[in-house]
Formats: C-alpha cells, structure tokens, sequence
C-alpha cells in the first residue's frame, strides 16, 4: 500500500515538473488569500496565495499555517479548458503540496491530486477563484473546497 502511494506522488511530481518545464512566467498575475472551506476533513483555513499566468494556464502556490502549527503548502497547474477570455473560465487542476498535520511526525507528509477550478477574472483589479479538488490522502473521498481572491497586478 505505502509503496503505491509512493509511486502515484512520484508520478505527480514528474507531471508537475514536466509541465513546469514548458511554461514561461509572465510575472506575478495575483497576490491574495485563499480559504478552505470546511466539510473534507479538513478544517477552515485562511492561507496566502501567489499565482502566475503561465502559456497554457495559470501557476499558483498556497501556504497555510495555524496557531497550532499545523501547515499546508498547495502547488497548483490551472490548465485551461477552453480558447479564448471569457469572465469565467474553467480550468484542469493538478495539485501536489506537503502537509504537517501532526507535531509528533518528523516530517511532513506529500500529497497529489486534481480537481477543477474556476476563475473570475472580470472584476479588475480583482480576481476570484472556485475550486474543488480530490487530495491524496489528505481529502479523500471527500473534495476540498477551496474560494479564492486577489488583486491582479500590472
């Protein structure tokens, strides 16, 4: 069991650096928070996000840290699902990240998964995100949900 689990984040990690490798920055698109809904497993958290355009979608990094130490840090490929600009778009979403749940743990523990997002991006200089996603193993069988919101920079 713990070998496949390996085996699927490799897999992850290799999609994620792949498609990294193929993508040109152009520069910070948001700075903003995110929250993540509770109901998955997963308690409400507000956390930090940065995000990117990106030549065939959007780059995002998330980071969440509670009193008690618990941390989540969130690595997002929004891969459009459509031609053209529209107010709201549809996006693949391929995730992968680490989380530190438990302080009795040496390291923390990685996770993969994907999921679907959606972005409003008509309200300039703001941005708003909807996602929801599958996270191996931290929000199985239940998605997280997860709003997101920033201001667009120049």
């Amino acid at each position: 069991m713990i070998q496949r689990g390996i085996r699927v984040l490799g897999v992850g990690a290799i999609i994620l650096a792949l498609a990294s490798l193929f993508s040109v920055p152009a520069g910070v698109r948001t700075v903003g928070v995110r929250v993540i809904l509770p109901g998955s497993g997963i308690p409400g958290w507000l956390g930090f996000e940065v995000s990117t355009d990106l030549s065939f979608g959007i780059g995002s990094a998330s980071f969440f840290l509670t009193s008690s130490g618990k941390t989540l840090i969130i690595g997002n490929l929004d891969l459009r699902l459509g031609e053209g600009e529209a107010a709201l778009t549809a996006f693949l979403r391929l995730s992968a990240g680490l989380a530190y749940f438990d302080s009795s743990r040496l390291f923390p523990s990685l996770f993969a998964g994907g999921g679907v997002s959606y972005w409003l991006s008509s309200l300039e200089p703001l941005a708003f995100g909807f996602a929801g996603e599958l996270l191996y193993p931290i929000a199985l069988p239940f998605p997280m949900f997860t709003l997101s919101g920033g201001w667009r920079l120049p």
